[in-house]
């Protein structure tokens, strides 16, 4: 069968991994990596929060709106920056108590499928009956059939037809405006001026 033929779709597969010594160590060490990194960002945002704050203030009793301002973007980074370190450190939390030998999901990747006709495209998502094939089914119902089929049929991927259609429509002459509408356009222009 040649795949340069079909419809291919792109699904979300979950990831799931044995937990063992090596594995609980690498992972800790990429999450308290990225806590101190989120360390280095909170002291580098207070550091620069401090200094713009010592500008204004040199600027007088005019500048106290401002200094608010800053103050509140300054919080709502930092309270932002802790919110994350946060999910890290209970992160960090779970993956130490985990059991060896435990399943436990790492993630998603992207799995490819495809169908020679929309209609077998169809087919296949609403026997997957999964989150992911009630929206591309969604999706595929709320486009146009006929575009989505002469894309399949000249080989275009869906996403390129879009464009293709638009040039062509805004590449073609547009048609004369009556006497009446050309005369009004004049006018309208001429009133503008």
């Amino acid at each position: 069968m040649d795949l340069s033929s079909q419809l291919m779709l792109k699904r979300p597969v979950n990831i799931k991994v044995v937990v063992t010594e090596r594995w609980k160590d690498e992972v800790q060490k990429q999450l308290q990596n990225q806590v101190n990194r989120l360390d280095g960002q909170l002291q580098q945002l207070e550091s620069q929060g401090q200094q713009a704050i010592a500008e204004l203030q040199k600027q007088g009793d005019a500048a106290e709106a401002q200094i608010g301002n800053v103050q509140g973007q300054l919080n709502s980074k930092k309270n932002e920056l802790l919110q994350k370190k946060n999910q890290l450190l209970q992160q960090l939390q779970q993956i130490q108590m985990l059991e060896m030998e435990q399943e436990v999901g790492q993630g998603q990747i992207d799995s490819f499928f495809g169908h020679d006709t929309l209609a077998a495209v169809a087919a296949a998502l609403e026997a997957d009956g999964g989150a992911f094939a009630a929206e591309t089914l969604t999706s595929l119902r709320r486009n146009s059939p006929l575009a989505m089929a002469v894309a399949l049929g000249i080989d275009w991927r869906l996403s390129f037809l879009a464009p293709v259609l638009t040039l062509s429509m805004l590449g073609s002459p547009a048609p004369r405006p009556p006497l009446k509408g050309g005369i009004g356009f004049v006018a309208v222009v001429a009133v503008a001026s």
